[in-house]
């Protein structure tokens, strides 16, 4: 017994040397012959009684456009939000990949999440709008700021001559009348998401032809350029006056996307 109480006078020293706190522990293992003696000291560890190391790690991800504000932050319980916070009282609506809507709201306004998804931000004000996929990171809480909203298109008619009219006919009578191209592009118009205006004008393309202008203001109803370009290609086989078709680049806000759509009609 003299022994053990020994150890034990030894291990109480060794716990005040380190101070006394929550972050230290200690485990004693006593037989006859020898006692085991383990300390376990946690990250928040006070080494002089005046002192104390803490150890904080976090984690943030930015990106930010002239559209956008995006944020990432690390959250403590592991949860994954979405925080949406500027226009304010402006319509925001999340929708999963599928196109289900998840959420409908005024700005600003938060939501839990699923994380590690994908998830398509649709915000409205007055005939503006934003539509962009953002990605929901796991245990992460992302802040959303939107700067701008795009304008609602223009409705756009078409008026010709009638030596005009009768010169776009001799080029090709598979041309579109301006009647059916002013609905296919209300159509298109009506739509929200890229994927179905490309549904509709996948039909449309079968069995007609647009002209350039028209072929512009097709590429126009779509918002993000990489849509621009995939629907540029669909359209080029259906163009009736392609040796006009630099006109097409200037639907394209960038000069890789130019330079994409050259090579590949080069390529034709």
């Amino acid at each position: 017994m003299r022994k053990t109480f020994t150890y034990l006078l030894i291990a109480m020293f060794l716990c005040a040397s380190v101070g006394f706190a929550e972050s230290v522990s200690l485990d004693m293992d006593v037989d006859d012959t020898s006692v085991g003696i383990k300390i376990n000291i946690d990250e928040d560890v006070n080494l002089d009684g005046d002192s104390t190391v803490k150890t904080t790690v976090k984690s943030t991800i930015s990106e930010e456009t002239n559209d956008f504000k995006l944020i990432y932050e690390k959250t403590e319980n592991g949860a994954t939000t979405l925080k949406i916070l500027a226009p304010e009282n402006a319509t925001a609506q999340i929708f999963t990949e599928s196109k289900i809507k998840f959420h409908s709201a005024k700005i600003p306004t938060v939501k839990s999440l699923p994380g590690g998804k994908y998830y398509i931000i649709k915000i409205t004000k007055g005939d503006k709008k934003f539509i962009k996929k953002f990605e929901a990171k796991k245990g992460m809480a992302a802040k959303l700021w939107v700067k701008s909203l795009g304008g609602k298109p223009a409705d756009v008619s078409i008026k010709v001559s009638v030596k005009e009219e009768i010169k776009v006919q001799s080029v090709s009578d598979c041309e579109m009348d301006s009647s059916d191209f002013d609905e296919l592009l209300s159509q298109l118009k009506a739509e929200d998401f890229s994927d179905d205006k490309k549904s509709i004008l996948q039909t449309a393309v079968k069995g007609n032809c647009f002209s350039i202008a028209q072929a512009k203001l097709l590429l126009l109803s779509f918002d993000f350029e990489d849509d621009r370009i995939e629907v540029a290609k669909l359209l080029y086989p259906t163009i009736s006056n392609k040796s006009q078709l630099f006109k097409i680049y200037t639907v394209f806000e960038f000069s890789s996307s130019k330079d994409e759509f050259k090579e590949w009609v080069n390529g034709q």
